[in-house]
């Protein structure tokens, strides 16, 4: 996974992360950088303990929330072999995302 040490990210983070976005992307002006200061300093960052975890965590959440990735073109790929579907509800993502998502590990070609 990339970090120097194993954290305890749980399942209200995603949640969390999750409102977020679809909170802060109903409107047309959709302000990442501010999305990303959430990630980075709040949900995730509070709980990282060295700056090389910091810059990885910077590193990926500059990678996957931007305009590109959200609104890429159908076939495009948000991460290794995770392809972009057409689709508008949030929920449509989460399931093809667990469909082709590997279980079981957080293979370092998935992050690029």
């Amino acid at each position: 996974q990339a970090w120097t040490r194993y954290y305890e990210f749980s399942t209200a983070d995603v949640r969390m992360a999750k409102t977020i976005i679809e909170t802060m992307t109903q409107s047309d002006a959709v302000d990442w950088a501010f999305i990303r200061g959430l990630y980075e300093f709040t949900i995730y960052g509070g709980r990282l303990e060295s700056d090389f975890d910091s810059a990885v965590l910077k590193s990926y959440v500059k990678r996957l929330f931007n305009s590109s990735r959200i609104t890429g073109r159908q076939g495009e790929e948000v991460a290794a072999t995770i392809e972009i579907i057409a689709a508008s509800k949030t929920d449509d993502y989460v399931n093809h995302i667990m469909r082709v998502l590997p279980t079981g590990e957080d293979r370092p070609d998935l992050f690029g």
